[in-house]
């Protein structure tokens, strides 16, 4: 249950042997406290009796009884907001003590033979209840109306010396009424009647007899004349025309307010996808069409085992989807709510939420994000880059997207309301390319609606939600190419995954999931040695992207990230950092150190030419141009004996490849170019080979091949279960790498041989790195120091800190009414 006025349960946890339920924090003292002071002011009263009112509604709708609604189970804040404790708990009680407090006496829990069970605290309890009868909703209406008669008098409506006396008096003896105000007492009479046929029938009906004014009169003792037939008729017209008017204005102009709440990973766990698990990339889970179930990755701290599982909003704990091993973050669900479908171990997979194991559907080496249509029209992403594919019955996929120039990727579709049009994310060098697109299945041409940082979410009444700069924002769209001007922010420090991936989610009936956290504009340089420990920062924090550390390991260089472009900066070991390079508006990345330390390389986007350039180290001399050309390129590796530079160029028929340019002669050639995604290259200390990273297995693992032939001469695989980002050490003897759970892995090698040799790997430490490219991880997010023992990782500063934790999800219902603020 989630309502303003209901203390919500956040999970259920186990320590020492006990199971505890986890509640929400309610601020305040308890109704007991309060009444404790003496009778509460009529209208005081009747605004808490409202409120008590609305919680008992709400939990009435979804078939659930209090059972033991009494004062102390009632927090009351400062400003009159009301919290009503404890639905359907129960506490034993193991006797009468003669000094008992009667009207706050523990629940009581005593079974007669088998005949019934009495639950309860005795002096609320219904008439049925106290004799073990059967309990619904009206059990609940009896004990508010015993509340609200102790609210206005300040005493207990069934009182006696033993709880036998107690429980007789709610069973025989008829209330008497004369201690509350006239107005109050349709009401009370309508609650405290001893037969529940003859009681209020429904707890929502309590306003409506509060709202109507009784003259106190009505009551008085003397005889009255009596009224003709027609009066009395008119009368009742008239009050049966005010309640269905009173009824109208509660059901439809009453203000609905947003309800928000946390949910949290199961015990042991934490929220994490096999694609990301950096603190500001953080999985928001996916809310089903109808915003009942949630569906969400999670990892086993203990084992590492990330499964996929789903948590309906009117249950406490989540349940875990058979099979679904390795699951990454971008689950979408079906339109009727029934079935999930998500990626893992290389393939987009669908499953019935009600049972039955995972149906492999089409190859995706590493899915990201699909929407699925009323017709079973699947639109889906398999990879990082490269274009959106339709998904057929025969698991064969067709292209329903092409890439228009300066484009990398479509990823994180979303069909609109009409089933044929839908948004997706298109990844590029910069903002002018990059952001939100409209596509068609009739037409493989996209057209640009936004920038965004994140993909888009529509949203009934006709919104876009997207986040831009760590804000969460809708705009008013009609579904078609028409935008409003206006954007309306919901949530702050909501966080992009990579690839335009979004960190929430929207139901089609008002449900929204969101997660906040750090953002990539915010990461700090930092130190750590082979334990993960903190050894200290570099300069201030920025949106880092990239860094390098020269052969000695004295000198850092990067590239810091500032609106659509960003400079090369260089400094100390220990900074201050200075800009290299002055042309912020374009984008100066990924810059690397010459052999001697002496040269710096990094691309840039000039005039919609990417090329590479070359600039003395200590910022004197005149930028040189290498080469240009159309594709994005971004210089990986500079070769030991000064003659080679490999860089990563973007093919939109083969994805990423690994390229050489000779300095020799200025000429470029292919030195890894597949069907596959190449990427990462490091040239070892000795010259003789090069790591990188394919997914030619469909998955990222980390390579070792010959230098400079190249092509697969002597191909062996470094990495097992997934891997990125390799670093030599300076002597050849180890290659590190990032596995799929973000763990630095060290592995012993020996690079100055023919042949290559491996030894063993061993697992360092919890990186925290970030997928902190623009457009999905063309960067290196680290930098190794020459002997092997310290690393150097740009991370959000929260992440420093021992306490960190993960953020939960956040729920909030009914998140349209935000947009009237």
């Amino acid at each position: 249950m989630n309502h303003p006025h209901i203390a919500a349960i956040y999970g259920l946890e186990e320590s020492g042997g006990r199971k505890f339920l986890v509640m929400e924090l309610a601020a305040g003292e308890t109704l007991a406290v309060r009444i404790s002071r003496g009778p509460i002011p009529v209208d005081e009263a009747l605004k808490i009796a409202g409120q008590i009112a609305e919680a008992l509604d709400a939990a009435h709708e979804k078939g659930v009884v209090h059972r033991d609604l009494k004062p102390a189970n009632i927090k009351v804040t400062p400003d009159g907001h009301v919290k009503v404790l404890d639905f359907g708990l129960a506490k034993a009680f193991e006797g009468e003590a003669g000094n008992t407090n009667l009207s706050n006496s523990p629940t009581i829990t005593m079974e007669a033979t088998n005949a019934g069970v009495i639950l309860g605290t005795a002096a609320y309890m219904s008439p049925e209840q106290a004799k073990g009868g059967t309990v619904d909703k009206r059990t609940d209406i009896f004990a508010f109306g015993v509340v609200l008669y102790e609210m206005l008098s300040g005493i207990p409506l069934h009182q006696g010396e033993t709880i036998s006396e107690v429980m007789a008096a709610v069973i025989k003896e008829t209330p008497d009424l004369n201690r509350v105000p006239a107005r109050v007492r349709p009401l009370l009479r309508s609650c405290l009647q001893k037969d529940p046929k003859q009681r209020l029938h429904d707890i929502g009906d309590a306003k409506l007899l509060l709202d109507i004014s009784v003259p106190s009169a009505e009551y008085d003792s003397k005889p009255t004349r009596s009224r003709p037939l027609w009066m009395a008729i008119a009368a009742l017209s008239s009050l049966a025309a005010i309640a269905v008017a009173a009824l109208w204005i509660h059901q439809y102009l009453m203000p609905v307010l947003p309800v928000r709440f946390v949910v949290l990973p199961p015990v042991g766990g934490v929220i994490e996808s096999a694609y990301s698990t950096a603190p500001q990339q953080l999985i928001a889970g996916a809310i089903s069409p109808d915003g009942r179930k949630l569906a969400f990755p999670s990892k086993d701290v203990a084992s590492g085992k990330i499964m996929m599982w789903v948590r309906s909003l009117d249950t406490i704990l989540p349940v875990v989807i058979e099979q679904s091993e390795g699951s990454g973050g971008a689950m979408f669900w079906s339109p009727d709510s029934q079935s999930l479908a998500f990626f893992s171990q290389g393939m987009l997979k669908k499953t019935k939420i009600d049972g039955g194991p995972p149906q492999p559907l089409c190859a995706a080496p590493n899915g990201r994000g699909g929407t699925w249509n009323r017709d079973n029209t699947i639109v889906f992403a398999p990879n990082t880059s490269g274009v959106l594919y339709r998904c057929t019955e025969g698991g064969d996929a067709i292209p329903v997207t092409q890439l228009l120039q300066g484009q990398r990727a479509h990823t994180y579709p979303t069909f609109l309301p009409d089933g044929r049009h839908f948004t997706y994310f298109a990844a590029g060098p910069s903002d002018s390319v990059s952001g939100v697109y409209l596509g068609s299945l009739d037409s493989r041409v996209g057209t640009r609606l936004l920038a965004a940082d994140s993909s888009a979410k529509y949203a009934s009444p006709g919104y876009l939600l997207y986040v831009r700069k760590g804000t969460l924002l809708a705009q008013a769209f009609d579904g078609t190419k028409t935008l409003s001007d206006e954007t309306i922010p919901l949530a702050e420090s909501v966080s992009v995954v990579s690839s335009g991936s979004p960190s929430f989610s929207v139901s089609d009936n008002g449900t929204l999931t969101f997660r906040t956290g750090p953002g990539n504009q915010n990461l700090q340089l930092a130190w750590f040695d082979r334990k993960g420990t903190f050894l200290g920062s570099v300069d201030n924090p920025g949106g880092y992207r990239g860094v390098e550390l020269s052969t000695k390991g004295n000198r850092i260089v990067t590239h810091r990230h500032d609106g659509s472009g960003g400079d090369a900066l260089m400094g100390e070991r220990d900074g201050p950092l200075h800009p290299l390079t002055f042309d912020s508006a374009q984008d100066n990345s990924m810059p690397i150190w010459s052999p001697k330390g002496d040269q710096i390389v990094f691309s840039s986007l000039r005039n919609g030419m990417w090329g590479l350039y070359k600039k003395p180290s200590d910022g004197l001399g005149k930028e040189e141009t290498l080469f240009e050309s159309v594709p994005q390129k971004v210089p990986m590796s500079w070769s030991p004996n000064g003659n080679f530079i490999v860089y990563w160029v973007f093919n939109p028929k083969t994805n990423g490849d690994l390229w050489k340019l000779s300095l020799a002669d200025n000429m470029t050639s292919p030195l890894i170019d597949s069907p596959f995604n190449e990427s990462y290259a490091q040239i070892s200390p000795s010259g003789n080979w090069i790591a990188y990273v394919s997914d030619n297995s469909n998955q990222s693992e980390v390579y070792v091949e010959s230098f400079p032939a190249g092509q697969g001469r002597g191909r062996q695989q470094v990495s097992s279960g997934g891997g990125r980002y390799p670093r030599w050490s300076a002597d050849g003897k180890e290659l590190f790498y990032i596995n799929l759970l973000n763990k630095m892995v060290a592995v012993k090698v020996n690079d100055t041989v023919p042949t290559w040799e491996q030894g063993v790997s061993e697992t360092l430490f919890d990186s925290g790195i970030s997928i902190i490219s623009h457009i999905g991880g063309d960067y290196f997010t680290y930098a190794v120091r020459g002997d092997g023992q310290q690393f150097l990782i740009p991370r959000p500063p929260d992440t420093f800190k021992k306490d960190f934790t993960l953020s939960p999800i956040t729920v909030v219902l009914h998140w349209t009414e935000m947009l009237k603020k």
